[in-house]
């Protein structure tokens, strides 16, 4: 590709040629921008299946399975939508980290604030493994500690 038209392309997308994204500076308040709910496998799986109850129900013009498929569309929209609310507000104050040697838990000390209303079931994790559930108190400053698997030398990233 030359360089003409690699300059046309991030002219007309100039938001998808961003440079690569810094690391955060904190304290750090979760916004709208900075909220991302994905689906799960079981997640992906529910829209399959509820995908699949809709084209019956239109296949078949069934005015119950219509109803169950809204219902259970809905709930999990619902649900998203105080996800969203639930974390929205966090403030993460600091994280200190332990040191670790390799094969052990490194254990993170994760300071968050709330200003407005209590949190519950904030979920803290940094890797693929089970995280930490805590709720998080209005006006106080809340430290949790979530431990990851230092597996070898060097940072943990």
């Amino acid at each position: 590709m030359t360089t003409r038209m690699t300059n046309m392309i991030k002219r007309y997308l100039p938001g998808r040629f961003r440079p690569r994204k810094r690391a955060v500076t904190l304290p750090c308040t979760l916004r709208r921008k900075r909220i991302y709910i994905l689906p799960t496998r079981h997640g992906i799986l529910f829209i399959v299946v509820l995908s699949g109850m809709l084209l019956g129900s239109v296949n078949y013009n069934n005015n119950l399975g219509f109803l169950l498929t809204f219902l259970l569309g809905s709930m999990a929209f619902i649900s998203i939508l105080h996800t969203h609310r639930n974390l929205s507000g966090v403030r993460i104050v600091s994280v200190t980290p332990t040191p670790a040697f390799a094969g052990e838990n490194a254990v993170f000390r994760v300071h968050v604030q709330v200003a407005t209303s209590d949190r519950s079931a904030v979920v803290f994790r940094f890797t693929d493994i089970d995280g930490v559930r805590r709720d998080i108190k209005s006006g106080l400053d809340n430290a949790v500690a979530v431990t990851v698997p230092a597996r070898q030398r060097g940072l943990l990233r």
